[in-house]
């Protein structure tokens, strides 16, 4: 009987580290999945601290668009996260 060969470490899947905005952009995904209130916080403590009410739109449409891939529903969630972010853009 032979010994099965161990398995080989991972390996990563991206050609490129991710740059920061890309770690904000899958923290924001992971977290939205998890725990939508969370997520909310974290908009919500990144509008506080000066976040740009129109990049963190586009982020929550990005995020939006995977989770429609992975079959996750948070459409009601990102409704109202879009809203408490757009009442900060005037």
């Amino acid at each position: 009987m032979t010994k099965k060969p161990p398995n080989p470490p991972p390996v990563e899947r991206r050609a490129h580290p991710r740059t920061s905005s890309e770690n904000v952009a899958t923290e924001l995904l992971q977290v939205m999945m998890r725990d939508p209130g969370a997520a909310a916080s974290m908009v919500t403590r990144d509008l506080n601290a000066g976040a740009d009410p129109d990049v963190v739109l586009g982020l929550l449409d990005a995020v939006e668009a995977i989770l429609a891939i992975r079959g996750v529903d948070r459409i009601a969630h990102l409704k109202v996260l879009r809203k408490g972010v757009e009442r900060r853009r005037w």
